[in-house]
């Protein structure tokens, strides 16, 4: 995860000094006449005035409309070559790619690089500066391995010519850090931006902006190796520095302030980084306005806090506001809409709004395969969350088919070691065990393993979740020793990246504790159970659907030792809590309905077993999906159940 960036693209047109926007905007379109009259460089310098004051105000239309006007006059008076109207050229389509027209903005950059080359020669500042451009294009693109090589030809042409540290070579070396990291070269990267934030401070001062650049850049790299301490002081440095030199209520200081939220979310602290979120989007919309990138952007996350939190009417209602106001503003093809479309699509599969969530994502994956490649990153993840979904459905033939494209397009696009790629790898995993096909899914969540600790080591947090993972594999395949011993091993490496109330700490606790109940160790598999359940209700609340998974299992271990009245109250205070704060139909609601069957049938209670299953096989079939093994099940006990009954108390079964 990158930080919030405060500047619009990169132009190569001198800064000079700000003078009040309405009399830029007479000067520039009061005439045009006038406009021809005007030397090329003060043209220039209006242009970037103008453009840097819709940037500020988020009004990154018609900053684009700026360099548009600025490259027809250009082109006409002095010709398409001349170094001006190459400016121009640069400059419009960095803003091309600022508002997602990425075909638009490699056309208009290669031909600016290629001009440039002609006209200015190979290594001219100019030339290179165009070069960086376009890198960054094929950087939003997804064209990662185009993007790291044409920017390693620019770093190393900027050092011959500029000198090492250059502040354009820095800058270069800054942008080849980022893709590297998005390459998942998280090492590469954070030796190369350490390398460039300690020649910035050295030449610049620890107060520039280039150099506090540098180190919220740096603090992402930390933060996508789980290194939050490191992070977190950074962060703080950063936004020291921008409420001291900038004051509290500076777009850049709101920005510094919104990546440490960001961080505070990584880290699980929900509540932290909500407050933060909360205070920070009234002061964004005032400053910078409700249709600003960065205000829509802030919304997104605090949506994101309430879906961590279980809250997801919350984070449904606002995502619905930051989707309106993205196709009011920019439009929905705008990256910022997509994003917030995706997200509000995964709230919606939360909450088990399969279809409402299907029609979004495939809208999503449709937009992006469009504009940025079936093969983007973005397209692909896309389609990897669109698969998720069909697992939860119980549509396991269609995940598995999508999980096995994906792995090789990721593969193939991002490299076998991606972070992405060994995600979609355990999500395939996971639907192999759902389809029982538990041999492939232990060997494919054991590569997924060996890879995240290859490359990330043995206590970062997406290793021990491929382990806790693992763990459970061997739970299914009845190798409760292996599961219990991997399980406790999670949870010990997983001590300093986790506190013992974080929610992925809490989940894994439960895993033990059903492993031990497994292995014969009931007390001690119920104290724990018992345990875990108080401190997810103390930090989740009652109904998150966390807890409500917790207690579901306790339910089910009460049952299985014979605790048949107590399994009874708190399964049916599950289901109870589902149907109010997850709907009828959610799968969490109805699986808790399957399993109070159980227990009553347990009980000898078969009628009501009965009562409750005949209540959900529809649901079970439209929800879940034929396939699920929970429909499976409780279609065959009803099956039982009939044979047992009389003719008056027969069931039909036919869908």
């Amino acid at each position: 995860m990158l930080p919030v960036d405060t500047r619009g693209p990169p132009s190569d047109t001198k800064d000079v000094e700000n003078s009040p926007p309405t009399i830029l905007e007479q000067l520039w379109f009061g005439s045009v006449d006038s406009n021809k009259m005007v030397m090329p460089e003060t043209m220039l310098a209006n242009a970037h005035k103008i453009a840097s004051s819709y940037n500020h105000e988020g009004n990154w239309n018609m900053a684009e409309k700026v360099w548009e006007s600025a490259f027809v006059i250009m082109k006409e008076e002095l010709g398409g070559s001349h170094p001006a109207t190459l400016t121009c050229m640069s400059n419009l389509a960095g803003w091309h790619q600022q508002l997602g027209k990425f075909d638009a903005a490699e056309e208009l950059g290669s031909k600016a690089v290629m001009m440039r080359q002609v006209v200015l020669g190979d290594d001219h500042p100019h030339t290179l500066f165009s070069m960086s451009n376009l890198a960054m294009v094929y950087q939003r693109q997804g064209r990662y391995d185009m993007a790291k090589e044409l920017q390693v030809l620019v770093v190393a042409a900027m050092k011959r010519t500029l000198g090492e540290e250059d502040p354009k070579a820095l800058m270069s070396e800054a942008n080849l850090a980022i893709t590297c990291l998005r390459l998942g070269q998280y090492r590469e990267a954070e030796e190369m931006e350490k390398k460039v934030l300690e020649a910035r401070m050295r030449i610049l001062s620890e107060d520039h902006t280039e150099t506090l650049t540098s180190m919220a850049d740096l603090a992402s790299i930390y933060m996508e190796q789980n290194k939050y301490e490191e992070a977190k002081a950074l962060l703080l440095r950063v936004m020291d520095v921008k409420k001291r030199k900038l004051g509290p209520r500076h777009p850049e200081t709101l920005a510094s302030m919104s990546n440490l939220a960001s961080l505070y979310l990584l880290q699980g602290k929900w509540n932290p980084a909500e407050q933060l979120w909360i205070s920070l989007i009234p002061v964004m919309t005032e400053k910078l306005g409700e249709d600003h990138p960065h205000t829509l952007k802030c919304m997104g996350s605090l949506a994101t806090a309430y879906r961590h939190q279980g809250r997801y009417q919350a984070a449904q209602d606002l995502l619905n506001e930051v989707v309106k106001t993205w196709n009011r503003s920019l439009g929905l093809d705008h990256p910022g809409a997509l994003s917030s479309m995706e997200n509000l699509a995964l709230v919606l599969m939360e909450q088990g709004q399969y279809q409402e969530g299907e029609d979004l994502l495939e809208r999503v994956i449709e937009t992006r395969s469009s504009r940025l490649g079936k093969e983007h990153p973005d397209t692909l993840q896309s389609k990897a969350n669109l698969a998720l979904l069909h697992d939860k459905q119980g549509r396991y033939e269609e995940a598995q088919q999508a999980g096995l494209l994906l792995v090789e397009a990721m593969s193939r696009v991002l490299g076998e070691d991606h972070l992405d790629t060994l995600s979609t790898m355990g999500n395939l995993a996971l639907t192999y065990s759902h389809q029982g096909r538990c041999g492939e899914a232990e060997a494919l969540q054991e590569l997924v393993t060996q890879g995240t600790t290859r490359i990330l080591g043995e206590e970062h947090a997406e290793t021990l979740t491929s382990m806790a993972n693992l763990a459970l594999t061997y739970y299914e395949r009845a190798k409760y020793e292996d599961a219990r011993k991997l399980a406790t091993e999670v949870l010990v490496k997983g001590a300093k990246a986790f506190d013992d109330t974080h929610p992925t700490r809490l989940s894994w606790l439960n895993n033990l504790a059903v492993c031990l109940q497994e292995e014969g160790q009931f007390e001690a598999g119920l104290e724990l159970g018992e345990k875990v359940i108080a401190m997810s209700k103390k930090k989740l609340g009652d109904n998150h659907p966390d807890t409500l998974v917790q207690m579901s299992n306790q339910a089910m271990a009460y049952n299985g030792q014979g605790k048949r009245k107590m399994a009874e109250e708190l399964m049916a205070d599950v289901v109870q809590k589902c149907r109010i704060n997850l709907t009828e139909s959610h799968p969490y609601t109805l699986i808790s309905m399957y399993n109070l069957g159980l227990i009553h049938m347990g009980q000898g209670a078969w009628h009501v077993a009965q009562r409750i299953w005949v209540s959900i096989a529809e649901p079970m079939r439209t929800v879940l999906g034929e396939e699920h093994e929970c429909t499976i099940r409780c279609t065959s006990y009803l099956a039982l159940i009939n044979k047992r009954a009389d003719d008056k108390s027969k069931v039909d079964l036919s869908p």
